[in-house]
């Protein structure tokens, strides 16, 4: 009598387990087809950026066009390419000076920490050297030392 309980009871459990093994391998396969690698590809900030997502689309496409919108609003307000960002706005500004944002002064404050921990190899007021050399129009050229004694003054 023993025996012919555990023998139903052996099948019910090799059915179940059976069930259950066909259940994980669709599930797992399911999961792999629906999360494959894309690549989303933008120009921004004078370079090329681009997202390797592993991700079902439905999840990845909204996720990347937040992130890409969060970089195009940093671009906007930090970009010295663009005439209206707070950048070139207070740059141009002189000693007129120019409202700005608290992240902007944020960031401001980060990087005169930055420029002190590395003792002043990261410096944010580089761009007007940048400028003399030629690099924002990729037509560079070498300045005489006179320009770069003036520039460095600014």
């Amino acid at each position: 009598m023993r025996t012919k309980n555990y023998h139903k009871i052996m099948k019910k459990l090799i059915a179940i387990l059976f069930f259950f093994f066909v259940l994980v391998i669709f599930s797992l396969s399911y999961m792999t087809v629906k999360k494959q690698k894309n690549t989303y590809t933008y120009y921004t900030m004078g370079t090329i950026l681009s997202f390797d997502v592993i991700a079902d689309e439905k999840i990845a496409v909204p996720a990347v066009s937040k992130a890409y919108s969060e970089i195009q609003r940093i671009n906007d307000e930090f970009s010295n390419y663009s005439e209206s960002s707070s950048v070139s706005i207070l740059n141009n500004s002189g000693k007129k000076g120019h409202v700005v944002s608290n992240e902007f002064i944020s960031i401001l404050e980060r990087s005169r920490e930055m420029s002190k921990i590395t003792n002043g190899l990261f410096d944010i007021t580089v761009s007007p050297l940048v400028k003399i050399w030629g690099f924002y129009r990729h037509k560079g050229r070498v300045p005489s030392d006179t320009e770069i004694n003036f520039t460095m003054q600014l």
